[in-house]
């Protein structure tokens, strides 16, 4: 009786090679599909923060402190241009808010005095707009802002304290 007891039955689960292993279920499919769905929720969590990386044109803190301020643009819209040093751990990422339309988009620079804004929050593609500064003095006094096709020009607010 006792032989019969240990002779393969022909019941067993195939993954089961004697009676003292744990017999394999679906649970480690289970665990790998958890383990994936976590990676890919992290992965769409984490683009944002990855799609600011700064860029390989440098901006100085001191060159992006001489850059803000509020404009005017021919057409009367309003532009403040920020630096979100302190937001965004004390890298140096300029902003710029156009009043009329409620639009906030950072600026990357492009080169030594132009910079673009993408068609939303941290996305730099596909442009929607190019501003570059007049940087002759600083705290730069004026701007040009072109977007479709158009360019506008843009003077520093006179701001009174």
């Amino acid at each position: 009786m006792v032989e019969q007891a240990l002779a393969p039955s022909s019941t067993r689960h195939p993954n089961e090679k004697c009676p003292s292993q744990p017999r394999r279920s679906n649970s480690v499919v289970w665990g790998m599909r958890t383990l994936l769905l976590f990676l890919l929720r992290l992965l769409v969590v984490t683009t944002p923060t990855w799609a600011q990386i700064p860029d390989t044109t440098f901006l100085s803190s001191a060159r992006a402190d001489a850059l803000t301020g509020l404009y005017v643009l021919e057409d009367g819209r309003v532009l403040h241009v920020v630096n979100l040093r302190d937001e965004v751990g004390g890298r140096t990422v300029l902003s710029v808010t156009e009043y009329a339309s409620g639009r906030v988009r950072a600026l990357y620079p492009t080169d030594s005095v132009g910079f673009e804004a993408g068609s939303g929050w941290f996305e730099r593609n596909p442009v929607a707009f190019r501003v570059r500064f007049d940087e002759s003095r600083r705290p730069a006094p004026a701007l040009t802002w072109e977007e479709g096709g158009r360019s506008l020009a843009g003077r520093r607010a006179p701001l009174v304290e």
